[in-house]
């Protein structure tokens, strides 16, 4: 028999719309497993390492492909990111809730990790420019009351980005066309959900075509556990033959 709740589960991927703002289907998707005040209350690192986790539960040995190109010499590369990397990266970042930053002045800034509702929030207004944005974004994190200004910006920006590699991602790869050496910017998050849009894509598939040939609703279908849906599938291929 399947894991208890897999057709719940599937019935939920189901219902994640990818063709929302990123930052929405995250939210869609990892409320289908918990509250969406829980989802919400993750930090962006948390959030990423459970879209990695459940990703991972759908295939325990998945990697996660990524999509490269060369700077010098314009050749595609194709690498793979252990799932499991993804979730210890993301534990290691929630182990830690508060950095320390250097302020270039001297002096540090105590900053919490931002959440998912932190995110909503910052994409809900409107700002007069990228400036603007950055300065508010890291008021909103600040711990201790300091005035920011835009001299603080690069040295904050940076601190961030080492302290919370996951929202920010970068990878070293060695182009094997020149054998160039770089470092490439990577969205995990989108990367982690372009896997689930691939594997409601696949599910949707089998609900049509079973439903097409037993007239099942998609409940019942989803009632079925995938092994027994994969043997109904093979009769079907075979009689098709």
């Amino acid at each position: 028999m399947g894991r208890k709740g897999e057709g719940i589960e599937e019935f939920a991927r189901l219902g994640v719309d990818f063709a929302a703002p990123q930052p929405e289907a995250v939210t869609q998707l990892l409320a289908a497993q918990e509250a969406e005040e829980v989802a919400l209350r993750l930090t962006l690192a948390g959030r990423i390492g459970a879209l990695a986790g459940l990703l991972r539960r759908l295939d325990p040995a998945a990697e996660l492909p990524l999509a490269l190109r060369c700077a010098t010499c314009g050749e595609g590369m194709e690498a793979a990111l252990p799932l499991t990397a993804i979730v210890e990266m993301a534990e290691a970042a929630e182990a830690q809730p508060v950095l320390s930053l250097p302020r270039p002045e001297g002096g540090t800034l105590r900053l919490r990790r931002p959440t998912g509702e932190d995110q909503r929030l910052w994409r809900a207004r409107a700002y007069a420019d990228e400036t603007e944005a950055a300065l508010s974004i890291c008021a909103s994190l600040l711990l201790d009351p300091a005035p920011l200004d835009e001299a603080d910006l690069p040295a904050l920006g940076e601190a961030m980005a080492e302290a919370d590699p996951l929202p920010g991602f970068h990878i070293g790869a060695t182009c094997p066309a020149c054998g160039a050496a770089a470092e490439a910017a990577l969205d995990l998050e989108a990367a982690l959900l372009a896997q689930f849009a691939q594997h409601q894509r696949a599910l949707l598939d089998e609900v049509h075509l079973l439903a097409s040939r037993y007239g099942w609703t998609e409940a019942e279908i989803l009632a079925v556990p995938p092994h027994r849906r994969r043997a109904y599938l093979t009769r079907i291929g075979e009689a098709m033959a």
